[in-house]
């Protein structure tokens, strides 16, 4: 439970908002008499808000907050027409879970240090009546990052566990967001991402080289503005890679290096429309199984969603 207090207001086109807040927290474990970290107790903070509107620029926001223990949380970013860049920067307490538990199947004690985060990530925007293309990038920085991992251990002995980094993660990510407008209704979108991890330390994470979304839809309204349709085809791929498994005793997913799921190109055909008050929505999921009859994983031992056939509808009684 949080109750925060405080003061806001406004000078011209700053708004700024400065408070003070308090975080009661309770968990409780029967098997887990004391944690480390104290199962209640009170947290207090300090911080602060602003956001500043400048018409030839765009808009700046910011905020900042810092705990009684040292811990902090600081953002900042700036929106244009032509521009926009986001930082993060925090350092977090490890959560309960990691530190210490007991139950049927697991068992742990930790003492695990703060773990911060620092992101960075920035675009630029290029747009027209008929095109627009925004080229950007994503910088993330991990230290003391706290995971669950499958360990190598002898049969009958619990091999998932949560394990802190002693290095750190530095994972780079360049990314193109794209849209082509052809013949005023055909509209094609794309976001791509590659990423990168230049550095690793016990292969914390395990992610696709490539990753792309796409769409080419067509759209229109007719009868006087009394059917507004939408329909196309959509397009989802990620390169192979290690997914996370997941453990069911603590429902936690965690990394694991002997299960890798090949690429798989996922389309999806659908149909959308609005008559008057009404909805409908109509969608064909996957339909490259129905041709090749092989589908996708999405983590070991789960397969994803199946070629089938989605539908729906809603209907507002007022005017």
């Amino acid at each position: 439970v949080r109750n925060e207090v405080g003061i806001k207001g406004n000078l011209s086109k700053l708004f700024y908002n400065g408070y003070y807040a308090i975080r009661n927290f309770s968990m409780t474990n029967k098997y887990v008499d004391t944690l480390k970290a104290g199962t209640s107790g009170v947290e207090s903070y300090l911080g602060g808000r602003i956001s500043l509107v400048l018409d030839s620029i765009g808009e700046i926001t910011g905020l900042g907050e810092l705990q009684e223990t040292g811990n902090y949380r600081i953002e900042g970013s700036i929106k244009s027409r032509w521009f926009e860049a986001t930082l993060k920067q925090m350092q977090y307490a490890t959560p309960f879970l990691p530190q210490e538990y007991r139950g049927s199947h697991d068992v742990w004690s930790n003492n695990f240090s703060d773990v911060n985060v620092t992101q960075l990530n920035g675009f630029l925007h290029y747009t027209s009546r008929a095109f627009s293309i925004s080229p950007g990038l994503t910088f993330t920085r991990l230290g003391n990052y706290v995971y669950f991992k499958e360990q190598d251990v002898e049969p009958n002995q619990q091999s998932v566990l949560p394990v802190q980094t002693s290095g750190g993660q530095v994972i780079f990510s360049p990314e193109l967001r794209f849209s082509l407008k052809v013949l005023k209704h055909i509209t094609l979108k794309s976001q791509t991402i590659y990423t990168k991890i230049l550095e690793n330390t016990g292969e914390a994470f395990q992610l696709p080289d490539l990753f792309l979304n796409a769409q080419l839809a067509y759209d229109n309204i007719f009868f006087n503005g009394n059917l507004d349709m939408h329909g196309g085809f959509e397009f989802h791929y990620k390169s192979a890679y290690f997914p996370l498994a997941y453990d069911v005793p603590v429902q936690q997913f965690y990394v694991q290096r002997t299960f890798e799921v090949p690429s798989f190109p996922l389309v999806d055909i659908f149909f959308d429309a609005r008559i008057k008050r009404g909805r409908i929505f109509i969608k064909y999921n996957n339909i490259v199984q129905l041709f090749t009859k092989e589908g996708y994983m999405l983590t070991p031992e789960c397969p994803g969603l199946r070629n089938m056939f989605d539908f729906g509808f809603d209907w507002s009684f007022y005017d």
